[in-house]
C-alpha cells in the first residue's frame, strides 16, 4: 500500500482538490493522510468531513511539517512505501499512484520534476522523459514531491531536525539518499560516469500558486545545509528529550469532533395497570403482561 501525505498550511481549498482527485483518480490501494503545519482556516474540519486522518501541532515550515508526516508513517504505519505531496501539486493522471509505487520500488526514494522545469534549468539535465521507463536525470533536486520506501528511512533517517522554515532541508535529505544508493541513476555523461538524482513526472503537476517563502529562515537553512556537509547518514527527526515528546504528540492524529448527542425523547406514560376488581373485565390487557419464567429444579 502506498500512504499519501500532504503537507498543507492554509490552502484548505487546493488540498480539497488533491485529496478528491487522489481518490478518484488512483489505481491501486492508497491510504491518504494530512499533514497540517498549525493552519489557521479550515483544514482541520475539511480533513474530518473528507474522513482523512490529519496530524497536526506547532507551526514548523516545511521541513518539520514533512518530519511529522515521516515519523507518523514510519512510528505508526505499516505501509511500505510513501510519498509527500506538497499542498500546490495537483493530480492529473489516472493511475498516479502506481507510477509512485513502482519508482519507489526501484529506486527506494524518487523525486518529482515537470518538463518546464526541466527546459528552465536545461544546462543541469542530463537525460530522460520523466517517464518510469526512463526517468529525468538531473544534478538538481526538487521537494514538491518526494517518495520513500521505508527501507530508505529506516537506512537514512528523517530530514535534519536543524532545519526551520524554508530551504535546502530537501537537498541535503536527497543527498544522503543518494550517498546510501537510493533515488540516483549511474549514467554515461562523455565518457564519464556521473550519478545523477531520479526525477518522474509521476501523473502529477503544479498549480501555479504563489509559493510562500520566508529569507530569513532561507538564509538560515543554508548556513545549516553547509555546516552538514560530510555529516553522518542517519538522522532522527528529534534533537533532544523535548522535542521527541512534541513529536510523539503530533504523530496522533485529531480525532474527529463527535455530534451533538440528540435531545432526549420523553417517554408516553405507561398505561394504567386495571385495579383487581376491573381485572375480569379486561383479559386482553393482562394478558400482553409477561411472566417470569419459572427457574428449572436440577
Amino acid at each position: 500500500m502506498l500512504v499519501a501525505a500532504i503537507v498543507t498550511y492554509n490552502r484548505s481549498r487546493n488540498l480539497d482538490r488533491i485529496i478528491r482527485a487522489m481518490r478518484k483518480l488512483r489505481s491501486g490501494e492508497i491510504q491518504i493522510v494530512v499533514s497540517d503545519d498549525n493552519s489557521s482556516d479550515d483544514t482541520i474540519d475539511l480533513c474530518h468531513r473528507r474522513r482523512v486522518p490529519v496530524l497536526t501541532g506547532e507551526n514548523k515550515g516545511p521541513a518539520g511539517n514533512k518530519n511529522r508526516a515521516l515519523s507518523w508513517f514510519y512510528y505508526r504505519s505499516e505501509a511500505q512505501r510513501l510519498i509527500l505531496v506538497e499542498d500546490d501539486m495537483k493530480i492529473c493522471d489516472e493511475g498516479w499512484d502506481l507510477q509512485w509505487s513502482e519508482a519507489i520500488d526501484r529506486f527506494q526514494h524518487i523525486n518529482w520534476c515537470a518538463q518546464n522545469i526541466v527546459e528552465r534549468k536545461k544546462e543541469r539535465y542530463v537525460a530522460g522523459d520523466g517517464s518510469l521507463e526512463s526517468p529525468y536525470l538531473l544534478r538538481f533536486v526538487t521537494g514538491q514531491c518526494m517518495g520513500f520506501s521505508r527501507r530508505a528511512i529506516e537506512e537514512v533517517g528523517f530530514i535534519d531536525p536543524h532545519f526551520r522554515g524554508y530551504g535546502y532541508a530537501h537537498i541535503e535529505y536527497s543527498k544522503r539518499m543518494a550517498r546510501r544508493g537510493f533515488g540516483v541513476q549511474h549514467h554515461d555523461v562523455g565518457g564519464r560516469t556521473e550519478k545523477l538524482f531520479a526525477h518522474i513526472r509521476g501523473g502529477m503537476e503544479l498549480t501555479g500558486l504563489r509559493t510562500v517563502s520566508d529569507r530569513t529562515s532561507t538564509e538560515a537553512n543554508r548556513a545549516v545545509y553547509d555546516s552538514l556537509d560530510g555529516a553522518e547518514i542517519f538522522r532522527l527527526p528529534w534533537r533532544n528529550a523535548e522535542e521527541k515528546a512534541q513529536i510523539e504528540r503530533e504523530m496522533r492524529p485529531l480525532r474527529r469532533p463527535r455530534p451533538p448527542a440528540p435531545p432526549a425523547v420523553q417517554a408516553p406514560p405507561a398505561a394504567p395497570v386495571p385495579a383487581a376488581e376491573d381485572a375480569a373485565e379486561q383479559p386482553a390487557v393482562l394478558a400482553t403482561i409477561a411472566r417470569p419464567a419459572e427457574p428449572t429444579s436440577t
